[in-house]
C-alpha cells in the first residue's frame, strides 16, 4: 500500500475540501488525494514538514 506524504496543515482542509476558490490543477489533485483516502480509510499517511508534499506541489500560492 502506498503511503501518502502530506504536511500537517492538510489534515485540517482534507475533511472539508469542496474545491471552491482553487485553480483546476490544484482542485483536481486535491480531489484525487481525498478520494484515495475516502476509498481506503486504512491508507497510510505520513505527516512531513519543511518541504512540498503531494498537495503543495500543485498549489498556486
Amino acid at each position: 500500500m502506498k503511503t501518502i506524504k502530506i504536511r500537517a496543515h492538510h489534515l485540517l482542509c482534507i475533511p472539508r475540501f469542496y474545491s471552491g476558490g482553487y485553480n483546476k490543477t490544484f482542485s483536481d489533485n486535491m480531489k484525487n488525494i481525498v478520494m484515495q483516502i475516502r476509498k481506503n480509510p486504512d491508507v497510510k499517511i505520513k505527516v512531513i514538514s519543511g518541504k512540498s508534499d503531494v498537495l503543495c506541489d500543485k498549489c498556486p500560492h
